[in-house]
């Protein structure tokens, strides 16, 4: 039985009602528009048994081109994911540019700072130059009983290199 019913249920279950309708205006007006819902039923097309909708009608245009109906969802389906993949390659080649554009500012900071500790470099080893100079120059004077110059020359040396122990110790 039940499975009889589900067979009855939808347009044939439609068809037998307006065919057995009370009121005779709402029958068939004849047996060929009765004739016509069934081969409507038997080619899978819409009864006008049946009341109209939208859904109804795409059920039945469904059912009569399966084919189309899965041919287009693959397509839209594929135009979904192959959209989705390029926005999310999209994303990683952004990530990857910000990352070197990061990479490249580091290695350009990094490359400054070098820069900076090379001239200071250079210029603590230009004043170790002129203070071994003057404490040269204070040795000579002090050799020479010239005092006075050799501790002028000495502080000066301490003055360009505080930390150089040689010019204390002299």
């Amino acid at each position: 039985p039940r499975k009889l019913r589900s067979m009855l249920d939808g347009d044939l279950d439609w068809i037998v009602l307006k065919a057995m309708e009370k009121d005779r205006t709402r029958r068939y007006d004849s047996a060929a528009a009765m004739a016509k819902d069934v081969t409507a039923y038997l080619q899978s097309d819409p009864v006008d048994a049946r009341p109209p909708s939208r859904w109804y009608r795409f059920q039945k245009f469904a059912g009569r081109n399966k084919t189309v109906i899965v041919a287009s969802a693959l397509v839209a389906m594929s135009l979904v994911l192959g959209t989705a993949f390029s926005l999310y390659q999209m994303s990683q080649a952004m990530s990857a540019a910000d990352a070197l554009n990061t990479a490249l500012a580091d290695a350009l900071d990094a490359k400054q700072k070098e820069k900076k500790a090379n001239e200071q470099l250079q210029e603590f080893s230009d004043r170790l130059v002129q203070a071994n100079q003057l404490i040269s120059t204070a040795q000579t004077h002090f050799f020479e009983n010239e005092i006075d110059e050799a501790i002028n020359d000495l502080d000066r040396a301490i003055e360009l290199q505080p930390s150089y122990y040689l010019s204390w110790l002299q």
